[in-house]
């Protein structure tokens, strides 16, 4: 079976670095001579104190969100509600918020970003992609959020970035893990989502 391997995906542009930029300009050069484990260790102190998070540069952001091998695309505030429910999660709780019995819709083909999704795949101890096989190990089953959809037009492939919210079975997968899961895949995986808000208020 043609399966997805479990990638990272840095997503950076221009304008979020000019952002950063300018943050950091408007903060002095407080987080210059810091590196990242400083960094993070002071947005793990404001995270535990619960103080105000956008009082943080966006390198200070960034920095924490790398350490968790976190996406650290956006800008601060997208980058601040990223850490915020990381720290909500981190900790097994996604679950809870998350449970398997909210997912209720069978997915056909109509996955869109913002979904939250559920679905089972395989896990492979080694992958040849020459030969497209390899060792099944077991499986997992993801819970997530569909945060970004591409299409590439050469191979006409539809591709999914699904962060993980909650995970169980083979090699369990950190929360807010950025995972790359084939839309063709994803169709198979008996996918199942969550009711949005469109669909219970659908002409809000």
């Amino acid at each position: 079976d043609d399966e997805d391997r479990d990638v990272y995906e840095v997503d950076e542009s221009d304008d979020e670095d000019d952002e950063e930029s300018s943050e950091n300009s408007r903060r002095g050069v407080e987080d210059d001579d810091d590196d990242d484990d400083s960094l993070c260790d002071r947005v793990i102190q404001f995270l535990q104190e619960k103080k105000n998070l956008h009082e943080l540069s966006l390198k200070a952001c960034k920095a924490y969100l790398r350490k968790h091998g976190l996406r650290v695309s956006g800008n601060k505030a997208v980058c601040v509600k990223r850490m915020q429910e990381h720290w909500r999660i981190k900790d097994g709780k996604a679950e809870i918020l998350y449970p398997r019995s909210s997912f209720v819709i069978n997915c056909t083909g109509d996955v869109c970003k913002g979904d939250v999704v559920l679905f089972t795949q395989k896990v492979y101890g080694s992958f040849d992609k020459v030969t497209r096989n390899g060792k099944l190990l077991g499986h997992r089953t993801v819970a997530g959020r569909v945060v970004k959809e591409s299409y590439g037009a050469a191979k006409q492939q539809h591709t999914f970035t699904v962060e993980v919210l909650w995970s169980k079975g083979m090699k369990k997968l950190p929360a807010l893990f950025p995972l790359l899961v084939k839309g063709r895949n994803l169709y198979r995986l008996k996918t199942y989502r969550q009711v949005n808000d469109k669909q219970i208020f659908p002409y809000s």
